[in-house]
């Protein structure tokens, strides 16, 4: 008979563990057999047993609790492919196959007798063409039972969709959001008809969406602020938009604006900066300005409600120029069409004129695709650091009231600099260089604030000592 061993394993962020022995420990410190370093997993948090070739699960009684498939137990049995959760870190449970080993059989003496028996039997099914049935039929039975015999639980871990701590995981999250929102917005268009500029608002809010998650998961404000911060961000998006709009129509103010049309260099770079710089700068300034300098303002908070109030400019920017590329678009492709039908004699005539002109349309559609791009990722960005910036400088002016104004002009007139000069040179090298400059200096304020005021760490889960 063959010989047979029995064994199981457990998978910790995918390094394997051998369950050797009867009484495998789970826990936080160095006296277990699997050791997992997480301020939620207990010291002594659970131990995997094996009783007659049967796996069980016991907690010992820890802070957080022990599960399996998302259910919380005390003891419980365990099967190949369950999913154990301690202290929200997930272990994979494999009960593998038996391994056989088989005795060598008994050394026989090999008679002559034997092989010309055998040789007779093989030449005799050659000469009256016996189809092997008996050998198919057993390689079939083999090939079914091989196929029977495989782990599925560990071929198709997909039970573990199904469990709510797997889907809250913050890459899986991640990449399920930002993945398949744009395919979201295409069913929403397709399905309730949405014109050019409602999805411009969906594909301009998918991307500061995706900057906002990221400098919040950077940043770490020393206390939840989404709420706050959206309401920053609409605030800026539909009051403070409609400001700028009326202040742009004032006779000095609109003066200035208009400089930044000048063909004069000096005069252009003044209307970017005095005017686009320090009105843009100021109208992202106002709800930090209005709602955040009653009290004391953490530096991080500022520097996050900042970005917020600068994400929702931007949106707002987004969707007016982009409505306007592709009307203005929309009204070359008319006009051409028009003055190749007003200029043409016959059918044959316009189409020729028509198949010479899409290439050049389709370089104008192109050139045109791409500074949309521009306008939905890098632009974001720019105007959130800009103004994430100065709420740096307005998170100073409201620990030191006798300076704070001051301080927040200072900022205000920095950042307004940066954003006019990177108007000015938008279009060639300089402006890349001036965008750069914009993100790094940005990086030096919140590397600052972590001198200042350090980033808080992961709280502590309650354990067992």
């Amino acid at each position: 008979m063959p010989s047979t061993q029995e064994f199981a394993e457990i998978v910790v962020d995918g390094l394997p563990y051998r369950l050797t022995s009867a009484i495998f420990k789970i826990g936080r410190s160095e006296a277990n057999d699997a050791i997992i370093d997480e301020a939620s997993v207990s010291t002594a948090h659970a131990i995997i047993s094996r009783e007659g070739g049967v796996y069980g699960l016991t907690d010992l009684g820890s802070s957080n609790g022990t599960f399996i498939n998302g259910k919380k137990i005390t003891t419980a049995p365990l099967h190949s492919g369950d999913m154990i959760a301690v202290g929200g870190v997930e272990i994979l449970f494999r009960n593998l196959r038996p391994i056989s080993t088989p005795k060598p059989p008994p050394s026989q003496s090999i008679q002559p007798s034997s092989i010309a028996t055998s040789l007779d039997s093989n030449i005799s099914d050659v000469a009256g063409h016996n189809p092997p049935t008996n050998e198919i039929a057993v390689a079939i039975r083999d090939t079914y039972k091989h196929f029977r015999e495989l782990d599925y639980n560990l071929l198709f871990p997909l039970r573990r969709i199904f469990s709510p701590s797997f889907i809250s995981k913050r890459a899986v999250t991640w990449v399920l959001t930002f993945g398949l929102f744009p395919m979201l917005i295409s069913l929403c268009v397709l399905f309730f008809g949405l014109r050019f500029e409602q999805s411009a608002w969906l594909i301009g809010g998918y991307f500061c969406y995706f900057w906002a998650v990221y400098f919040n998961g950077l940043i770490r404000p020393q206390r939840p602020l989404w709420k706050r911060g959206l309401g920053y961000f609409i605030f800026t998006s539909f009051v403070g938009i409609p400001l700028l709009l009326a202040w742009k129509e004032m006779p000095i103010i609109a003066d200035i604006y208009l400089g930044s049309e000048s063909e004069n260099f000096i005069i252009r770079a003044f209307g970017f900066v005095a005017g686009v710089g320090v009105f843009e700068e100021t109208c992202k300034a106002l709800p930090l300005l209005f709602f955040s300098l009653r009290r004391s303002l953490p530096i991080r908070e500022g520097i996050f409600l900042g970005l917020m109030s600068g994400l929702g400019f931007a949106l707002a920017e987004v969707v007016l120029y982009s409505v306007n590329y592709w009307q203005q678009s929309a009204q070359l492709s008319a006009l051409v069409i028009t003055e190749a039908v007003a200029q043409s004699m016959n059918t044959n005539e316009f189409v020729s004129r028509i198949d010479s002109i899409v290439p050049k349309l389709g370089e104008h559609y192109g050139s045109t695709l791409t500074i949309q791009i521009v306008r939905f990722i890098p632009l974001p960005l720019l105007h959130a650091v800009w103004a994430g910036t100065v709420g740096w400088f307005v998170a100073i002016a409201s620990e030191r009231k006798s300076s704070g104004w001051p301080i927040i002009v200072v900022g205000i007139v920095f950042m307004a600099i940066t954003h006019g000069l990177y108007n000015v040179f938008s279009n060639g090298i300089l402006g890349l260089v001036i965008a750069a400059f914009s993100i790094l200096s940005f990086f030096c304020y919140l590397l600052h604030a972590e001198e200042v005021e350090p980033k808080p760490s992961k709280p502590e889960q309650p354990v067992n000592s």
